[in-house]
C-alpha cells in the first residue's frame, strides 16, 4: 500500500477573511495589508488543523485563473491602459502571503502591520488604536463567521489583533 497526496487540479472553495473594501477602514489598502500581518497563520495550521491547510495565494485557488507568475504578454495587454492607477506589484510575481511561523516571525509581522497601520492614520493612544486626526475614532470592527467551526479561527485573529489595539 502506497499512501500518497494526488493533485487532482479541480477548483477548490475559499475559505477567507473578507473585508468590505468600500468602507473605513478597509478602503485603505496598507489597512488591509497590515491586517494580512496580524493572522498568525502557521500557528492556526499547526495548532488547529495538525498541518492539513495550504495557504490560498488566490482566491481562485488550484483553478487555472489563479496566477502562476508574473503577467504574461496577452495579460500585459489588457492591464496597460490601466498601468497608471494600477499599484505597480500588479505587474510582478504574484502576491504571496507573508510567512508566519515562530515567535520572532509574529513579532516582526506585528511590527510592520503596526508601521502600516500609522502609515494609514492609525495610532495607539492609551492602549487603543484611533485615527490620529480624530482620537474618538476607535478601530473597531465585527467579524461575521458562516459556521460555528470557524469561530476558533476568528479567535486566533482577533488576538493578534488586540495585540495592536485593534478591537
Amino acid at each position: 500500500v502506497i499512501a500518497e497526496d494526488l493533485p487532482h487540479q479541480r477548483p477548490e472553495p475559499v475559505n477567507a477573511l473578507i473585508y468590505n473594501t468600500r468602507r473605513p477602514p478597509f478602503d485603505d489598502r496598507r489597512v488591509r495589508e497590515a491586517l494580512e500581518y496580524v493572522f498568525s497563520a502557521d500557528w492556526v495550521n499547526k495548532t488547529l488543523f495538525r498541518g492539513e491547510y495550504k495557504r490560498i495565494t488566490s482566491y481562485f485557488p488550484n483553478a487555472y485563473l489563479a496566477p502562476g507568475g508574473p503577467p504574461d504578454r496577452n495579460e500585459l495587454t489588457l492591464l496597460d491602459p490601466f498601468r497608471k492607477p494600477l499599484p505597480p506589484e500588479v505587474f510582478g510575481q504574484p502576491w504571496q502571503p507573508p510567512p508566519t511561523g515562530g515567535d520572532d516571525r509574529m513579532r516582526a509581522n506585528l511590527r510592520k502591520a503596526d508601521e502600516l497601520l500609522k502609515k494609514a492614520g492609525w495610532v495607539i493612544v492609551n492602549g487603543k488604536r484611533v485615527r490620529a486626526d480624530d482620537k474618538s475614532r476607535v478601530f473597531r470592527f465585527e467579524i461575521n463567521i458562516s459556521a460555528p467551526e470557524d469561530e476558533k479561527i476568528a479567535l486566533a485573529f482577533i488576538s493578534g489583533l488586540q495585540r495592536l489595539g485593534i478591537e
